[in-house]
């Protein structure tokens, strides 16, 4: 992990100017950490908040098994070693690792997750070191890469309201050779009780930065995941205190709790401006390409009569266009570039598309003679079955493309109808059961 924190500490003063130049929505940024890191992990698993995951999900990214079981599309992209799981008990990294850690939905990291509850035994609770090591032996014996996850009382001293006491932290007695990852849980100081006049943030980060240290001193290998949560920290606070912690920690953790009830911040609005300002290279705007064929968006539709867009005529194109435009020497990164389509119709029929992604030169009209591909036409086709459900035409580039000096220009997306049926059926989009998606994930 040692390149991974050389790319987490990078300057943020360069990166900001550099992120600037892509940004394509307004939201508060953090710095761009490199290609290949750092690392979010999430547990979120729930629908509303999947596709914000599936769009800002990288390789080098962690994910729950059950959020990877929740979107079989994801987790197939999720590479081994890349998923995990949190058991709270020995017994029940016992039963993790017994279920394997190869293959598909298998986590590969088990995460023990020792806490003062009810799920932890009483004897792991009163020696959580001790605990620790044997969870240890038990996951690298199976073959399963090893994280760690204590309480923040068993970790670092932490005591009610917004204070700790380092000396009655396991940080220092902890054989951080034995663990691949650990979660520190020091989120609770950065939440809306400790913030203000608590000195949430520098308690923060003064924890982060002593426990990352040591453990990086012992284990220089060892991945550090910094905490935040939902529950109680708005974006721009997060933000803010994983900006302070960058030099220190490989990636962070968002806490999204399951019960929402329970948590004040849990939107998927909130999710995406997270991930959008960690990344630091936001791609699309929320609400994608409008124009002469309504919008598409990245966000769930609120109207439940979908739109048409007919597969009935060889040559018809649909095009959309970004609201935004971007100047001249705007960097469109390389990534896999997918539509996410949906269709109607009996099961027995077929059309052939085209698909083009570039900018236009003209932004009032973008006519094809004013249309400039990145990927185009004769690089990407699809055929596209009636009756279909959320099924995904991609492309990956490898490549960044810069646009030209002059501008600014707006992007646009088409879809062109190479072959068509001979009884039609149509595109069904802009609905809330079909929410069709074009987007881009970083590579």
């Amino acid at each position: 992990m040692t390149r991974l924190r050389k790319l987490f500490c990078r300057s943020l003063a360069s990166t900001l100017f550099a992120a600037a130049l892509v940004t394509l929505h307004p939201a508060p940024a953090l710095a761009n950490f490199g290609p290949h890191g750092p690392f979010f992990m999430s547990t979120a698993g729930s629908s509303e908040v999947q596709p914000v995951l599936d769009h800002f999900f990288r390789t080098t990214d962690y994910v729950s098994k059950s959020a990877a079981q929740n979107d079989p599309v994801l987790g197939a992209r999720i590479p081994e070693k890349r998923t995990y799981t949190l058991p709270p008990s020995l017994e029940r990294v016992q039963n993790d690792v017994d279920a394997g850690c190869d293959g598909d939905n298998l986590p590969g990291l088990i995460i023990y997750n020792p806490e003062p509850w009810d799920a932890t035994p009483p004897e792991e609770q009163d020696d959580p070191v001790a605990a620790i090591h044997q969870g240890a032996d038990i996951a690298h014996a199976a073959g399963c890469d090893y994280g760690t996850a204590p309480s923040s009382r068993y970790l670092f001293g932490s005591e009610p309201g917004c204070t700790y006491d380092l000396s009655q932290g396991i940080y220092t007695q902890v054989d951080w050779t034995k663990v691949e990852l650990l979660d520190i849980q020091a989120q609770t100081l950065i939440s809306d009780s400790c913030w203000d006049g608590g000195g949430g943030k520098q308690k923060y980060v003064d924890i982060i930065t002593e426990v990352a240290n040591y453990a990086h001193s012992v284990n220089p290998n060892i991945q550090i995941a910094a905490q935040v949560s939902f529950r109680l920290t708005p974006p721009d606070r997060m933000t803010e205190a994983i900006e302070a912690v960058a030099s220190v920690a490989d990636g962070v953790y968002f806490a999204y709790p399951v019960q929402l009830s329970d948590c004040t911040y849990c939107t998927p609005e909130n999710w995406e401006t997270v991930l959008k300002a960690f990344r630091g290279i936001p791609f699309f705007p929320h609400r994608v390409f409008v124009g002469d064929v309504r919008h598409m968006a990245i966000d769930s539709p609120t109207d439940t009569t979908p739109h048409l867009l007919p597969l009935d005529t060889v040559g018809r194109v649909y095009r959309w266009a970004t609201a935004d435009t971007f100047p001249g020497g705007t960097v469109i990164p390389p990534g896999i570039f997918t539509w996410n389509f949906y269709s109607d119709g009996s099961s027995d029929l077929s059309a052939t598309l085209r698909l083009e992604f570039g900018y236009c030169t003209n932004n009032d009209s973008c006519f094809e003679s004013e249309r400039v591909p990145i990927i185009p036409q004769s690089a990407w086709a699809r055929n596209v079955p009636s009756n279909a459900y959320g099924q995904r035409a991609s492309h990956t580039t490898t490549k960044p493309w810069t646009l030209p000096s002059g501008g600014p220009y707006r992007l646009y997306f088409l879809i062109k109808v190479e072959t068509a049926p001979t009884t039609t059926f149509n595109i069904l989009y802009d609905a809330l059961a079909y929410p069709s998606v074009f987007s881009n994930t970083l590579q």
